[in-house]
């Protein structure tokens, strides 16, 4: 073949081939823009305000909210900014009131300004009991901020009344672990459990807040220092306003921080075992009690990982590992975990705890089911992150009555498992 046919040959290649690098190119871009419209159109659809923090510092109390302040751009040119940049655009604009806590008058008419606040000024937050009895029990996991979902479902199982308050007498409600993270209403979702904590106390019952896998995170975040884990975006354009970690909102001066550090990992009701994970094998083979699980947890949630005692340094590494509570998913056949269950683990579990269920979160589920024979109940019933708007609310809370198991909607209904 002539040379100059083998060159026309090489250009037609070579434009080819440039041809589809430029059709590659644009069919990227189109699908990135695509994906980043449906995010700018979710994450700019919802109330993106933050706040109120509150943090006790030198005998004053601070509280702090953040006004998001939106970029001044059309819809199409945030996409193309988010699409490029890959965050979200907009800043925080803070509002902070100072006072005294000796001054009484001024802290009530602060506190009154913000009626979903539930403090308790004479006494720090102090760890519950890991056992107890109680006639009615319901349980819901994996909030992740979406305070909208949690709201409907605890009206719709007739736990709380349409104002929001504890109604349910001396029953129970067990929130298995991941209240933060993820969707846009972190804190209003943790004010309204610390609030339905006290009251429910008040009147009999109680509300549990458990550690699940992304407070531990959160927590470990508010020492200076520490890694920077995922928050969702709302989150992330906050800590960049902020010019801190997120997490360091909830650091030692934080009342909700302080709050969640006295939060168990795992509680017994009746004659079952609520946890936000599960347990290993290992976690089984250190032979602790439930108490002494919390125990390990509020160390971990307060002092991290110590640099000295190997023995505790092995212990908490456990915990937070994925053998520990937090992150255990191995009731499930999920692809991927580094394990071949042992049906085993689930046996000796309830006889080491004389009990007859293990209820746990942390892995999806589309509806509250039972697995593994009916030993587990899984209830991380996803719920949307952006929380935007729906004609029905998403989730489902699980109730026990005596050996009766149910799912509850949100509407009211109710389904046995």
């Amino acid at each position: 073949m002539k040379r100059g046919t083998w060159l026309r040959i090489g250009k037609v290649a070579v434009g080819s081939v440039a041809a589809l690098l430029l059709l590659a190119w644009v069919g990227f871009w189109c699908v990135r823009i695509g994906v980043w419209h449906d995010n700018v159109k979710q994450f700019y659809s919802v109330p993106l305000d933050d706040g109120p923090y509150v943090f006790r510092e030198g005998g004053k109390l601070r509280i702090a909210n953040y006004e998001f302040v939106p970029p001044k751009l059309r819809h199409w040119r945030r996409v193309l900014r988010s699409a490029w940049s890959q965050q979200m655009d907009g800043s925080y604009r803070v509002h902070e009131q100072i006072l005294e806590l000796t001054n009484r008058t001024a802290l009530d008419q602060a506190l009154a300004r913000h009626p979903g606040l539930e403090l308790d000024l004479a006494s720090a937050p102090q760890p519950q009991a890991a056992v107890y009895t109680a006639a009615r029990v319901a349980a819901l996991s994996d909030v992740h901020g979406s305070a909208r979902h949690l709201k409907a479902l605890l009206q719709g199982g007739g736990i709380v009344d349409p104002e929001l308050n504890w109604q349910w007498g001396s029953g129970r409600l067990v929130v298995a672990g991941d209240v933060v993270d993820k969707g846009p209403a972190v804190i209003e979702a943790l004010w309204l459990l610390r609030k339905l904590e006290r009251q429910a106390a008040a009147a009999g019952g109680g509300v549990h807040v458990l550690l699940g896998n992304h407070e531990t995170m959160l927590l470990a975040e508010s020492n200076p220092g520490s890694g920077v884990f995922y928050h969702g975006r709302k989150y992330q354009v906050l800590a960049r306003a902020v010019g801190v970690p997120y997490g360091q909102l909830f650091g030692r001066t934080s009342e909700l921080g302080n709050w969640l550090r006295t939060r168990n990992t795992v509680v017994q009701i009746n004659d079952v075992i609520f946890v936000h994970g599960g347990f290993s094998r290992a976690l089984l083979q250190q032979n602790w009690s439930l108490e002494a699980i919390n125990g390990w947890g509020h160390k971990l949630v307060n002092e991290g990982l110590p640099s000295a005692g190997p023995n505790t340094r092995t212990n908490l590494e456990l915990l937070a590992s994925y053998w520990g509570p937090y992150e255990y998913k191995g009731y499930f056949d999920t692809i991927g975990y580094m394990e071949q269950f042992d049906e085993s683990v689930i046996t000796d579990t309830l006889q080491r705890y004389q009990c007859r269920l293990l209820v746990v979160g942390h892995a999806a589920v589309r509806s509250i089911q039972t697995v593994r024979g009916g030993r587990v109940v899984a209830i991380a019933v996803k719920l949307p992150e952006t929380d935007i708007p729906a004609p029905t609310p998403a989730g489902e809370l699980l109730l026990l009555e005596g050996q009766q198991c149910l799912r509850v909607r949100s509407d009211g209904t109710r389904q046995p498992l």
